[in-house]
């Protein structure tokens, strides 16, 4: 997904073939907030935003 601080990929939990949860990849999320000097909750928020 894209984010206002770059891109971030998502982990899928899968049930029956339904995605039943998405959560931003930790490595992508950290990489961000370093680069961009944020916390890492405030990209973890704005990457939950762009769903």
């Amino acid at each position: 997904m894209k984010t206002p601080y770059g891109t971030i990929r998502f982990k899928q939990g899968m049930m029956d073939g339904r995605v039943i949860r998405q959560f931003p990849e930790y490595g992508d999320v950290k990489g961000l907030a370093r680069k961009h000097e944020v916390p890492f909750y405030e990209v973890y928020s704005a990457a939950l935003t762009s769903l």
